[in-house]
């Protein structure tokens, strides 16, 4: 998973996004550290945290073309996506942010 997300988000260069290429870094380790903690006791506290790393890992990837469209900062880049992930799997569902979802898993984000 970390891989093919990897391939995804290394279209942000070190050299031209330090801050982002900083973000992914901190993402995926904190990804295997709740992976390295995961077991039957705690899966299902867990779980909401993997699930939120991975809606900053989305929302990171398709951030890239917009600073490059509209000429966003790495910071304001970052704040959005700390602002949105909880909500990202609601919108991609269909629903309007004023609407509570059906009780799911993809919506238990944390």
């Amino acid at each position: 998973y970390l891989e093919k997300m990897g391939k995804d988000v290394e279209k942000i260069s070190k050299e031209k996004f330090p801050k982002l290429h900083d973000y992914f870094n901190q993402l995926k380790n904190e990804f295997d550290h709740q992976l390295s903690k995961l077991d039957a006791s705690n899966f299902w506290e867990i779980l909401p945290v993997i699930l939120g790393i991975d809606s900053k890992l989305v929302l990171l990837n398709s951030s890239i073309e917009d600073i490059q469209l509209f000429d966003f900062s790495e910071e304001e880049v970052i704040q959005n996506i700390e602002n949105d992930y909880q909500r990202i799997n609601q919108e991609m569902c269909g629903y309007k942010l004023g609407i509570k979802p059906h009780d799911s898993l993809i919506f238990d984000i944390k």
